[in-house]
């Protein structure tokens, strides 16, 4: 598998982490916000509808290494690399690769202007990419 059809591969997995870690942080939020605020009756959308705070973008960026680091972990496993240098390689480059949008969303985290909601779409392939980068190297030493 080259390189890129790997960070192609971890992007899209990362983007599916991405989304499973920012429905999960939405649904935290929302019931967060149940607590703190009296429902009200409306017909479509009540008080607490698509409610985010804190546990959304934490889902979001948390998913989207997740899904990056499994993917490029796993293909690397199977060209040889040790599972746990395969594991930490594929997480550190993952890691990296979210690290300018959980910056963005950790400055400001409530208002997303046009250039930082596209910085933060892109986290997943970001991480995606910096998973598939931190593993080519990573292969199984001759004679062990």
């Amino acid at each position: 598998m080259s390189l890129l059809e790997l960070a192609a591969l971890a992007g899209g997995s990362g983007l599916l982490g991405a989304m499973d870690g920012g429905m999960a942080g939405l649904i935290i939020d929302e019931k967060y916000c149940k607590r703190h605020h009296i429902e009200t009756v409306d017909l479509f959308f009540k008080a607490c509808s698509f409610y985010t705070a804190a546990a959304t973008p934490i889902g979001w960026f948390g998913g989207s290494a997740v899904g990056a680091t499994v993917t490029a972990a796993v293909a690397a496993h199977r060209r040889g690399c040790p599972a746990p240098a395969a594991v930490f390689r594929s997480f550190a480059g993952a890691a990296l690769g979210a690290a300018p949008g959980a910056i963005m969303v950790a400055r400001h985290p409530a208002h997303y202007p046009p250039s930082r909601s596209a910085l933060i779409m892109v986290t997943p392939f970001l991480s995606g990419a910096g998973a598939a980068l931190a593993v080519t190297g990573c292969m199984r030493r001759p004679g062990l």
